[in-house]
């Protein structure tokens, strides 16, 4: 918005609101699938009801601007992450942004996943191997981006 000067008080504001919003839904949609995975259809639209109806999860998700992006980011990371397999491919790439994604809004996200990681590494050696291919070329890509994305905008050299 700033690189096209319209970079309003009303609109950053709202625009954050709507893009929240939009990351609310995107939570939704695989919340089902993992419930659905593990409880069944119906466990599915129950979580979903739940997450959807209950008056204190859309109070908190619409008042923490950062907390639930990366709630979010982490679940999805969950939803691929129960469908790797010990090569380097579409869920390892998707999992590895996703993650990326939490990483970036908060740092100490990613705790979380150094013991997944390590599972998966002890469940087969091959996963050592896609876990450092999707860092290269997944993680390290989206991380330089922003960085050059923050650069930008704060028109200095920044690292958050």
């Amino acid at each position: 918005m700033k690189f096209l000067e319209i970079d309003s008080n009303i609109l950053v504001v709202n625009s954050m609101l709507m893009m929240n919003s939009f990351i609310q839904v995107l939570g939704d949609y695989f919340l089902y699938f993992i419930a659905k995975d593990y409880a069944g259809k119906e466990g599915g639209i129950i979580c979903l009801g739940l997450s959807i109806f209950s008056r204190r999860m859309n109070e908190i998700y619409g008042k923490t601007l950062t907390n639930t992006p990366e709630a979010i980011f982490c679940l999805v990371g969950l939803y691929y992450y129960n469908r790797l397999k010990s090569k380097f491919d579409k869920n390892m790439i998707l999992m590895t942004l996703a993650i990326s994604m939490a990483f970036l809004i908060r740092s100490s996200s990613l705790i979380g996943w150094i013991p997944l990681a390590i599972i998966k590494i002890a469940s087969s050696c091959d996963f050592f191997t896609s876990i450092l291919q999707s860092g290269v070329m997944v993680a390290f890509p989206a991380i330089f981006l922003s960085f050059v994305t923050d650069c930008i905008s704060y028109g200095t050299l920044t690292v958050p």
